[in-house]
């Protein structure tokens, strides 16, 4: 159309070997968090830093697989081409708390193979397709192995954003496994790390002599304490970034202690907030400690070293570093600066388990082989050569000795071989010679078997449609009774608080001095979130302080539980909170305020949930007839 052409793109081809040994390039390497980034440009020969590239501004919007992708995106956006052309190897380095790790026991039994490795993580992360990489630990006597797994959907995005760049990656890294390697060095034979990364810590502790390794994820890190604040004071990410950085709103905490009433309230605005979120991973970390010593029968724990940006906020590195269980100790070096020091350290590589394709550049598709990104096409070449070279080896062994084909540990076969074919042409006459009325009936009881199993076929289709409708037809009765029973809720629920009337009207105002336990209840499963539930509700009496006086009142006690979240629980437990204060016309309308009763992780569970108490008081004056 218009007498233009479409012009034909050419995928940028992926470098040859011959390339890279007579070039040497400069080495990437880049770590990518959930809201931030840095990267390093090493030498080839001496790994100096040549350059460094860093985030500027926080990234919390999406999931963390959302944030991880545009962060890679932009920071190969930000990176100058002049600096990009020079590199020939990429080494990707995350802080992806959805990667799974997972060390030899009951789970994964010794000895089994990759494609097996895979089922077992498609199984423990419920994806279609994984990947994994795996490492040795442990003393040289009793060597263990350990593995990390990741949703191949995940990888392939992380892939795709590194645009025509991905051909040069070699490994990608989750960060926790830095310090695998660098305990491996370590003079004491128990190491242990905390890792406070954007959005999630990461709790590291091995022990080489026993080769018990223990890793655990906290969904709290640096920024989930800016973005808390941020969310409470109504505040822009920036300005609540720049605000923590200034002035020290960590101090005095009392990390780990049980606050009295009268000292909650002496805690500032900002305590109340970073209080629950800090204490959480506080608290995570002892557990660890704990768990790691008496279930794990590890050596014990005598320090541990703190890695992460805490400098960002002022005064977390030292509240830290005096609140854990056991002696901290800051680290001043990064997670990406361990790396450049020594960039050819063994550890985990995700792509190492990958199969099949990765990504595509244009209409070639590059999958990982042999420690590197390699094109299809290429991959099937160099396959087809060694099974050319293989044939060439058989026939060349054939024409130097004729005899051999014919020879088997030195015994003459071939009249063996001439016998089995006077067998089979024997067996073919014989089956030809039957008779055909034997083969007619052969075909009348096929016939016969083949309609019956359609038959069959027919029936199970027709029971399934008929369950399935008769399901469907459940469903929508149901769901129109509910949705008449809201109708009606709705009628009465107007009928027993309607609108306001003005002064001059001489109407009469129709009120209900009595609670109303039905909306409260509706209230309250309206306003949750689906990943959180209630366990018990129930009516009593209780003290408070109001103004100083001890004042005996009633209170709902609501008791729950939520999922852990990358967020915070305590996050999602105060807006669930909100919602509630914020339903004036059902909930609140018998109460004067609700408070939060206190929350702990529930270890007994599988998934270690979060069970909390939330308290609402109430007020008896706010049902009150006009003039009383």
């Amino acid at each position: 159309m218009f007498g233009l052409r479409k012009k034909k793109v050419e995928a940028p081809a992926l470098r040859s070997e011959s390339d890279n040994s007579s070039q040497k390039k400069n080495k990437l390497i880049i770590h990518v968090g959930e809201a931030s980034w840095v990267a390093r440009i090493l030498s080839p020969d001496t790994h100096k830093t040549l350059e460094s590239f860093k985030s500027i501004e926080l990234d919390v919007e999406g999931n963390s697989s959302e944030r991880t992708e545009k962060n890679i995106r932009i920071a190969f956006q930000t990176i100058p081409e002049t600096s990009l052309k020079d590199v020939g190897e990429i080494l990707l380095l995350l802080d992806d708390s959805k990667v799974v790790i997972s060390d030899y026991g009951p789970d994964i039994p010794e000895g089994i193979s990759p494609g097996g490795i895979r089922d077992f993580a498609q199984q423990r992360l419920n994806v279609k397709e994984a990947s994994f990489g795996s490492m040795m630990y442990g003393s040289e006597d009793d060597q263990k192995q350990i593995f990390a797994f990741i949703d191949v959907d995940d990888l392939r995005r992380y892939l795709g954003a590194l645009d025509q760049h991905a051909t040069l990656i070699s490994k990608v890294i989750p960060s926790p496994f830095l310090f695998f390697s660098r305990a491996q060095k370590q003079p004491n034979k128990v190491h242990a790390t905390l890792h406070m990364s954007d959005m999630s810590s990461s709790f590291v502790a091995i022990d080489k002599a026993l080769g018990q390794v223990f890793v655990r994820t906290i969904p709290i890190g640096t920024v989930s304490l800016v973005t808390a604040i941020a969310e409470k004071m109504g505040i822009s990410l920036s300005d609540a970034q720049k605000g923590m950085a200034k002035q020290n709103y960590v101090k005095d905490l009392r990390l780990g202690e049980h606050l009295k009433p009268e000292d909650e309230i002496l805690l500032s605005s900002y305590g109340k907030v970073l209080r629950p979120l800090l204490n959480e991973v506080v608290e995570n970390v002892s557990e660890s400690i704990a768990y790691f010593e008496a279930q794990k029968l590890g050596g014990m724990i005598e320090f541990i070293e703190i890695f992460g940006d805490l400098s960002a906020i002022r005064g977390l590195d030292s509240v830290i570093e005096k609140s854990l269980f056991v002696p901290g100790k800051i680290v001043s070096e990064m997670p990406v600066d361990l790396l450049c020091n020594e960039p050819e350290t063994a550890t985990i590589n995700l792509l190492a388990g990958s199969t099949g394709n990765l990504f595509s550049v244009g209409k070639v598709k590059y999958t990982f082989s042999e420690s590197r990104i390699i094109s299809s096409t290429k991959l099937a070449t160099r396959k087809g050569t060694l099974l050319q070279k293989a044939k060439k080896k058989v026939r060349k062994l054939r024409n130097t000795n004729p005899e051999s084909a014919h020879m088997m540990f030195g015994i003459d076969i071939s009249k063996f071989m001439e016998m089995l074919n006077t067998i089979a042409f024997e067996k073919i006459t014989f089956e030809k010679n039957k008779s055909s009325d034997t083969f007619e009936q052969t075909l009348k009881e096929d016939r016969m078997f083949f309609s019956l199993f359609g038959l069959f076929m027919v029936a199970v289709l027709y029971v399934g449609w008929t369950y399935l409708d008769e399901a469907q037809t459940k469903y929508a009765n149901t769901s129109a009774g509910i949705s008449q029973k809201l109708k009606n809720n709705a009628v009465l629920r107007n009928r027993i608080a309607p609108p306001e009337m003005s002064t001059n009207s001489n109407a009469k105002i129709q009120t209900v001095d009595k609670v109303l336990w039905a909306e409260k209840f509706l209230s309250i499963a309206d306003n949750m979130d689906n990943a959180m539930w209630i366990s018990d509700i129930y009516l009593g009496d209780d003290t408070r302080i109001i103004s100083g006086n001890t004042v005996r009142s009633k209170k709902l006690t609501i008791e729950g539980a939520v999922l852990p979240s990358t967020i915070g629980h305590i996050l999602e437990i105060s807006e669930y909170i909100k919602r509630l204060e914020n339903d004036k016309a059902s909930f609140m309308a018998d109460f004067s305020d609700i408070t939060f009763g206190g929350a702990h992780i529930d270890t007994t569970d599988q998934e270690h949930i979060v069970r909390f108490t939330i308290n609402a008081w109430y007020d008896k004056n706010k049902r009150q007839k006009p003039g009383q």
